[in-house]
């Protein structure tokens, strides 16, 4: 029997607002006085002045799975954020202004594969249904049903006529290809245009811009671009969802990204699947489901703690708190609670770390540093791994051969990088100056010269002294005529004595060792499997042991051996050779040759392209050319 009472301030009374009859775990009370109660069976939520309450015996995920084990512990942090402590499936998180896009994944496509699961288009009926068409059939959305089966599959003729056709007809650019992957004339008579590698931006002046994930885009492959009714612009990528910002008197652009901590995919997104319902609603379709946004839920909120200081790290290596590190402890406390920091001349190579505490959407978190003596200006960053934030909202600041002196790292975040008003974090830096740039050693030079130069004028008096002494100058003549005469015979006996030269040849031979005919007959028959499997994209490293009668272990150790590459790279690199082919024939464009070499993705193709020819594959086939020339 388990009972839990509220405190009424103004009535000065105790009331009960739950009795169970098993235990209860934690007591949690907002500032709006709603409570939340944990036990092995669920969650209570009940307001504490109402007494309304609810009973949720399994919580929803962001994937669509439930939380189906017993919640140990509550908190609701400052920024508004609610943490579960669960008994065997770690820590959950929640915000109401976190997960801003509705994800609906695979689970909510009743009986589909995860492979059919493509969101190719999307319409709408006259009372507000979205339809949706995929690979594995068509589906009906009812945005209106807040809980049970809102996606249901459907007949294609159960649909209406005009929302049929829509579905039905091509989506897709009529001359898409890797350079023309999406296109949108704005409001403004500005044109955009996706590409796979970039955002290409063509203004009524004739002016060219391009944007990559440098500038702010979550990734280079643009899928899709739509303006909404209230101007904004939305470009879905190869991975997560950018928002598009121009400033309205200089006509720069921001960008504002999200990732699946927003609720968006983890996956692509798929291309032009983008649409906007009668209601305002953005739908963006991809592989594995789709995301849906109301753009009503785009609050920003100030960040309301100034950046943390969370590690040091000294020539890549962690500082631990309480080591030595050389002679001296650098961390007494942890690195939270340090002010300052002093270091020898040669612990000079440094990386902090910060945190700005943005839990509610880490990937929206923009940076500014200075390091007062080094940079005349702030420097600005954001949750790209490339850009000094490792991509969960922790900014990396990397200088290295620091001079010694004193320096003050200055750092603030945002979640608006057009906004910068927020507290500022301070660190204090002391390098100290090498033994030989102390005052104590350089006053010591500076005896130590003295007495060298009085030496030198004291030699040079002594010498002159006695150079100017006549008695001594036909004795020293004479002494130097004999030395001449004896350096004379010397060097002639010198010339008589030399050796003949004995000049010696070498001749260098180098030789190759081959394979012998097993070897190679072994590496043709699993070149010629790989080919034969190149338009399966999960033809693994398994399956081709099995194909060859040999496990995983002994199939490594043998390709190691002939030609010192793994058996995943083995199978890779064939296929890229096979795409360099097909590339030079000029027959397919870049999607359907990834489809035909069996890579999962063209962004993926891509990044693997360019590490074995050092180019992208769009630039193959003209590289190749210029060679040949």
């Amino acid at each position: 029997m388990a009972d839990s009472f509220f405190f009424d301030l103004q009535k000065q009374t105790w009331r009960k607002i739950l009795e169970t009859k098993y235990s209860l775990n934690t007591l949690v009370v907002d500032a709006k006085g709603k409570a939340s109660i944990s036990c092995a069976k669920g969650i209570w939520i009940i307001d504490c002045f109402s007494s309304e309450r609810r009973y949720w015996p399994l919580l929803n995920k962001t994937d669509g799975s439930k939380l189906n084990t017993e919640i140990s512990t509550l908190l609701y942090d400052k920024q508004g954020g609610f943490w579960l402590g669960t008994l065997n499936q770690g820590i959950l998180y929640d915000h109401p202004e976190r997960y801003i896009f509705k994800h609906i994944g695979a689970s909510y496509f009743s009986g589909a594969l995860s492979g059919d699961i493509t969101v190719q288009t999307f319409s709408e009926d006259l009372s507000g249904n979205i339809y949706l068409k995929c690979k594995s059939g068509f589906y009906r959305y009812k945005p209106s049903l807040i809980n049970g089966h809102t996606l249901e599959k459907i007949d294609v003729f159960s649909i209406p006529s005009a929302a049929r056709r829509k579905l039905q007809s091509p989506q897709m650019l009529v001359d898409y290809n890797i350079n023309h992957t999406a296109e949108l004339i704005d409001s403004r008579g500005w044109k955009w245009t996706g590409t796979g590698d970039g955002l290409r931006l063509l203004k009524p002046s004739g002016k060219l811009h391009m944007f990559y994930t440098k500038d702010g885009l979550s990734n280079n492959f643009i899928q899709a671009i739509l303006q909404d009714s209230h101007h904004n612009i939305w470009i879905t990528t190869s991975y997560g969802i950018n928002k598009l910002q121009i400033d309205s008197l200089s006509g720069n652009v921001h960008f504002t990204s999200f990732d699946s901590n927003a609720g968006t995919l983890d996956g692509e997104y798929t291309n032009q699947a983008v649409y906007e319902s009668l209601s305002g609603d953005l739908y963006f379709g991809g592989i594995n489901g789709f995301s849906v946004l109301k753009p009503g839920r785009l609050l920003q909120r100030k960040l309301p703690f100034k950046p943390v200081f969370t590690n040091l790290f000294l020539k890549g290596e962690k500082v631990e708190l309480g080591k030595n590190y050389g002679d001296r402890v650098i961390l007494i406390n942890s690195a939270p609670y340090v002010k300052k920091i002093h270091l020898n001349y040669d612990q000079n190579f440094l990386t902090f770390q910060f945190s700005a505490l943005n839990y509610q959407n880490p990937s929206q978190t923009f940076y500014r540093y200075q390091l007062a003596g080094i940079d005349k200006s702030w420097r600005e960053t954001f949750s790209r791994k490339d850009d000094g934030v490792n991509g969960h909202g922790v900014l990396e600041i990397s200088y290295t051969n620091l001079p010694h002196g004193s320096y003050k790292l200055r750092v603030m975040a945002s979640n608006n990088n057009e906004e910068w008003n927020g507290p500022v974090a301070e660190l204090d830096l002391t390098i100290n100056a090498p033994w030989w740039r102390t005052l104590p050693a350089i006053i010591c030079f500076v005896i130590l010269a003295s007495v060298l130069i009085l030496a030198a004028i004291f030699a040079y008096i002594s010498h002159t002294r006695k150079s100017l002494e006549r008695t001594h100058r036909e004795e020293l003549l004479l002494l130097r005529i004999r030395n001449l005469i004896d350096q004379q015979n010397v060097l002639l006996a010198e010339k008589e004595n030399l050796p003949a030269t004995v000049e010696e040849r070498i001749d260098a031979l180098e030789t190759r060792a081959g394979l012998n005919q097993a070897e190679s007959e072994f590496l043709e028959r699993a070149m010629k499997l790989v080919e034969l499997n190149i338009e399966v994209t999960d033809y693994s490293v398994e399956q081709l042991s099995r194909d060859l009668n040999m496990d995983r272990t002994g199939l490594y150790r043998k390709l190691i051996t002939l030609l010192d590459k793994s058996p995943s790279l083995f199978i890779r690199n064939v296929r890229l050779e096979k795409a360099a082919q097909l590339i030079l024939e000029g027959k397919l464009n870049i999607s359907e040759i990834t489809e035909k070499v069996g890579f999962s993705s063209s962004s993926y193709l891509g990044k693997c392209f360019f590490e074995q020819y050092g180019c992208r594959p769009s630039e193959y086939a003209r590289k190749m050319k210029n060679q040949h020339h």
